[in-house]
């Protein structure tokens, strides 16, 4: 078993790899990383374009034999999504991820590793230093922002790149080749403020509830882990009545396409009602950890502490508390519909990632996920319907497009049979209920050929996210042999 990264093979892989997890790249802050990027490419006499955005390029002309090759484009994005568990002191602005061997995976200390798309970022590093590769004239596209929105890839222009076929290095299942992806739309719900002076004999408690497993809200949305943000909405909802409690915030979630792990709200209480509160977190721990079981193990309230030194001493009305239970309440989350056409495929779904509360709104922000245009629509529909019946705004945000499976594609005929003679066992053929750059690129570039494939890992986007260590050897294998056979 290796003790550390640079026991792991293939070397170069993990050369860059471990560098990269050194320099700040969460989204919209990929200057670094993109430097980094560069200063190889000057190293190795590499031609380089950067957009206005900040995407990047890199040339590298075909090895012997290749002349005549078509130019094969290796895409993936350079930012990561930055999570943290609560209380953990770490700036992802300057401090490198800190980086551990458990067993077979690679892991993060309390915070999000960044395979997520680290993998791709490395790999392509080391085809670009690489002297003894056979491959055609190859694109190197680093795009920025891809955690946010896929707003790098929205960017890009018809003349930023050549090639015509891609592939893309963002897939979270080695052997599974995927070919196909949903479409994505963001939403966000606006409930207006009006607040009140706590009652005097009412003094401000923290109630939290923590210890989900959170997760991608495309890849996860799935596998019945708890949203935080529903799971302390529902509690609030059935005590309200019994504790007479009066909120003044409620937070929860940091990503809108990540499942939220934790969420909180500041109560303020008759001291007389303290045990009461604590009772009820006993009871409805134990209603929920019944609820999700295995899924969630360790799902818990945490023990309501007081909140003075940082409290306004106002408090939502309770009409406007009121609006913000209902509304989050009866707000969908979670698989809406399943394909029809593709086994064990989500077609459509919503994520309620993040609700936080500011001087003069509760706002609430979604992610609504679909293969199919007009599925994705009726979701959208259907929550601006809830929000004009709570009387509460609803702003539609911007969307992207799917990426529609073409199962007669050049490359994936070529991608099978080399994995089939690599490895003597076929491939699986996919499709991702996830937003893929591909969607948008494919939209972008006309007839452009794509696949996308990856090593194995699990809970991107979350503090658990881990690399599984064997399947990176593989990966590494068939993508040098795919590339080689491209001519």
């Amino acid at each position: 078993m290796a003790k550390s990264i640079k026991d792991l093979q293939p070397a170069e892989f993990w050369k860059h790899f471990q560098k990269i997890t050194s320099i700040p790249r969460c989204s919209g802050n990929e200057t670094a990383i993109r430097e980094y990027i560069i200063s190889i490419a000057k190293d190795e006499g590499l031609k380089y374009a950067v957009d206005e955005k900040g995407n990047l390029v890199v040339s590298k002309g075909g090895t012997e034999g290749y002349e005549n090759a078509p130019i094969v484009i290796l895409q993936g994005h350079m930012d990561m999504v930055c999570e943290k568990n609560k209380g953990v002191e770490h700036d992802f602005s300057r401090d490198p991820i800190k980086l551990k061997i458990d067993g077979d995976y690679l892991k993060a200390e309390e915070t999000s590793l960044g395979a997520d798309n680290g993998v791709g970022i490395a790999s392509s590093l080391s085809i670009m230093e690489s002297k003894d590769l056979s491959h055609p004239p190859m694109e190197f596209l680093f795009t920025v922002e891809e955690e946010v929105g896929l707003n790098g890839a929205k960017f890009l222009t018809s003349d930023f790149l050549k090639g015509r076929i891609m592939l893309n290095l963002d897939s979270e299942q080695e052997g599974d080749f995927f070919v196909g992806c949903a479409g994505g739309l963001d939403g966000e719900i606006m409930i207006d403020i009006i607040k009140e002076v706590a009652p005097s004999d009412t003094r401000p408690y923290l109630v939290k509830v923590s210890g989900l497993r959170g997760g991608h809200s495309g890849l996860e949305i799935d596998k019945g882990h708890a949203n935080a943000i529903k799971v302390l909405n529902r509690f609030l909802w059935n005590i309200m009545k019994d504790t007479n409690i009066r909120i003044e915030t409620f937070s929860g979630g940091s990503k809108r396409n990540a499942i939220a792990r934790e969420a909180e709200a500041v109560v303020w209480i008759l001291d007389n009602k303290l045990e009461l509160l604590k009772d009820k977190m006993k009871q409805w721990e134990q209603i929920f950890r019944k609820e999700f079981g295995k899924t969630e193990p360790n799902l818990k309230f945490d023990e309501p502490v007081t909140v003075d030194e940082i409290s306004s001493r106002y408090v939502l009305s309770s009409k406007t508390a009121q609006t913000m239970l209902n509304v989050i309440y009866a707000l969908p989350h979670g698989v809406v519909t399943m394909s029809r056409d593709i086994p064990n495929l989500v077609e459509t779904s919503t994520n309620l990632g993040i609700v936080k509360t500011d001087k003069e709104n509760i706002i609430l922000t979604l992610n609504h996920r679909s293969s199919s245009a007009t599925a994705i629509l009726e979701v959208a529909e259907g929550i601006e319907s809830l929000a004009k019946l709570a009387g509460v705004k609803y702003l539609r945000g911007p969307g992207y497009p799917g990426w529609q499976p073409d199962l007669d594609s050049k490359i994936l005929g070529l991608a099978r049979e080399t994995y089939r003679k690599l490895f003597n066992k076929e491939a699986n053929i996919k499709a991702i209920h996830a937003g893929l750059e591909c969607g948008i690129i494919g939209e972008k570039f006309p007839g452009i050929d794509m696949l996308s494939f990856g090593p194995t890992m699990h809970s991107v986007h979350s503090p658990d996210e881990k690399l599984y260590i064997p399947s990176v050897e593989p990966f590494w294998k068939f993508l040098v042999e795919l590339i080689k056979n491209v001519k």
